[in-house]
């Protein structure tokens, strides 16, 4: 009897958030079909992910995507100028034939940053609750992903991604992740990647809410109501400006310089003009408040989560890591040992006409003094 009644009491006790779970709307409301993954929250809620094939070799584990970040605009080259990236995702499956990663097809919104933090009574069922959660440090953003990874791992750890039985966990996403991911990854050809916006069915309205009368009239807007990028995800450009996990850097003149700054967003928001959204827009602020005793937050911050995994998950992973290295090291030392096929793939990939000049002049130095060495042999 006495369990009766305690279970009784406890049933009566539950907020409607918690009793029942949440309707598509409030965390997959697409047009564009279902998001790939969907994993559970606290309070009934859920959250949408859609994968990410980075195209390499799925049974080689040192193989991994390369690509351009940035833009090719001298204007802004300090901040974001042409950079190399590479990015391998830790997963496979058997309809894959290449590691892919899980990124947010949308913002984290106000219900599902509630229901992180177990505050299952302030979820709204009404669409007030899909707008994006926003005025988040960059601390906050991380103790937003320990408690749910944890959470997870405790309540909901079958329906995790796994690396060789290791669930997966959240965080946040890497510059190179969330660029490769905005700007269509493996769906699109080099031409469209490489543009200033990804490849769009209309006018850059109909994918964004930036500032002004005509689009967010400096209002958050609920999540989804914009058409998707290629690989589905809604709001990458505007809303709420999305945290980044790495620390900022300056860009020298095609890499990263050595200074560590502040903590980066990238997307723009509702504060962008429609001329300043691009995909490898970035922007730096200070991990704490110039005017105050506190982190930094600011009503455009918000969050967009990957599920991740370390590498090292087993010795298996590790020997097989050990093995590609040293086949690597045998077989591409040719490769390496010629400054020619670096060359010939840097000229491949470059379009700036200055940059693209240089390294002309540097393959003809190369060849000038190879036929030197021959003519003396």
């Amino acid at each position: 009897m006495r369990i009766v009644l305690f279970v009784a009491s406890f049933l009566m006790g539950l907020t409607p958030a918690i009793a029942s779970q949440w309707k598509p709307m409030q965390f997959d409301p697409s047009k564009e079909g279902s998001a790939d993954l969907i994993i559970p929250l606290p309070c009934g809620g859920s959250m949408a992910f859609n994968k990410v094939v980075t195209p390499a070799s799925a049974s080689n584990p040192l193989d991994d995507a390369r690509f351009r970040l940035g833009h090719s605009s001298v204007e802004s080259g300090f901040e974001d100028f042409q950079r190399n990236g590479f990015l391998r995702g830790p997963f496979a499956d058997s309809d894959s034939q290449a590691p892919f990663y899980y990124i947010g097809r949308y913002e984290v919104t106000k219900n599902q940053l509630h229901a992180i933090k177990g505050e299952c009574d302030a979820i709204k069922t009404n669409i007030a609750g899909t707008i994006p959660a926003s005025n988040i440090s960059w601390f906050d953003a991380i103790e937003l992903t320990k408690l749910l990874s944890e959470w997870l791992r405790a309540n909901a750890e079958g329906q995790l991604p796994k690396v060789e039985g290791i669930p997966s966990f959240v965080r946040l996403p890497t510059e190179a992740e969330w660029e490769f991911a905005v700007r269509g990854g493996a769906k699109v050809n080099k031409a469209s990647f490489d543009a200033r916006l990804f490849p769009m069915d209309g006018e850059v309205g109909e994918y964004a809410w930036y500032q002004g009368p005509a689009s967010s009239k400096d209002k958050l807007r609920p999540i989804g109501k914009r058409k998707p990028n290629p690989l589905g995800l809604h709001d990458v450009y505007g809303n709420v400006e999305e945290l980044i996990l790495e620390p900022y850097h300056l860009n020298a003149s095609g890499r990263a310089h050595g200074q560590v700054g502040g903590f980066m967003t990238k997307g723009g928001s509702i504060r962008s003009d429609a001329t300043e959204l691009r995909s490898g827009m970035r922007s730096e602020w200070p991990y704490y408040n110039v005017n105050a005793a506190e982190a930094l937050r600011q009503d455009t911050f918000g969050v967009r989560f990957v599920m991740a995994s370390h590498i090292l998950v087993s010795s298996k992973a590790t020997d097989d890591i050990r093995n590609s290295w040293a086949k690597l090291s045998e077989t591409d030392g040719g490769a390496l040992d010629d400054p020619l096929n670096t060359l010939n793939q840097m000229l491949d990939e470059e379009n700036v006409g200055p940059r693209k000049a240089a390294l002309d002049a540097v393959k003809a130095q190369v060849l000038q003094a190879r036929q030197e060495i021959e003519d003396k042999q």
